[in-house]
Parts: structure tokens; C-alpha cells; sequence
């Protein structure tokens, strides 16, 4: 199943489907052709300093985000995952981040528009 969360800035409109790891930039005005931008995902990791456990990344690449929702503000977008059972485990690279992962805890994640998304 696929869900498009809409918001419309200017004449496009920004969507995401939560199992793909891409963002769409849509034209409203048909003018151009939907973008359809991969995005990878990092997840910031719990550092363990113990001497008997290895130190982690600060932070990993995420096998599935699942971005479930998205806004704009101001010159960003916003975007929520779906902590999704199928794979939100999967995202487990380091010892320490374990438990966030299966309590489900859902990761919010910024990044900043790209002027060149709508050329």
C-alpha cells in the first residue's frame, strides 16, 4: 500500500511515498516533469563508550525510512517516518540503538530545498 502526503509550495506540490525513499516534485501546471529525487537517510546513533561494547557511528545509514509525512518551513523540508514493522528493524546497525527500534520510535528528519529541484 502507498500513501501520498501532499503540500503545495508555489505551483508544486511535494510528495512522498512512504516505501521508496524518494521525494516528488510535482508541477501543478503540468509545464514540467514530475522530479523524482532518491534520498538515503541517516539516523543519529546512541555512542556507547563502555569498555566492553564498540563504540558506534555517530551516525547510519537507515535501510528503510518510510517517510510517512512531510511539511515545509520556510526554506526546509520536514519529514516523519512510519516506525513500519515490515522494516523498521531492518535499520538496526549498532547494538546500542536496538531498543529505539523496537519501541517503534519515529525519526524526524530536516533537510533543505534545492533550488534546482523545480529547473
Amino acid at each position: 500500500m502507498c500513501f501520498i502526503l501532499p503540500l503545495i509550495v508555489k505551483v508544486n506540490l511535494f510528495a512522498a511515498a512512504r516505501n521508496d525513499n524518494e521525494l516528488w516534485i510535482i508541477d501543478l501546471a503540468k509545464l514540467k516533469p514530475t522530479k523524482r529525487i532518491k534520498l538515503a537517510f541517516s539516523a543519529p546513533s546512541n555512542l556507547t563508550q563502555g569498555a566492553s561494547e564498540t563504540a558506534c557511528e555517530a551516525t547510519h545509514l537507515m535501510n528503510n525510512a518510510s517517510i510517512e509525512g512531510l511539511t515545509v518551513v520556510n526554506d526546509n523540508v520536514w519529514m516523519v517516518n512510519d516506525p513500519w514493522k515490515v522494516n523498521y528493524l531492518k535499520n538496526i546497525v549498532c547494538p546500542a540503538d536496538k531498543y529505539r527500534y523496537q519501541k517503534m520510535a519515529p525519526l524526524l528528519f530536516k533537510m533543505k530545498i534545492d533550488e534546482t529541484w523545480f529547473d
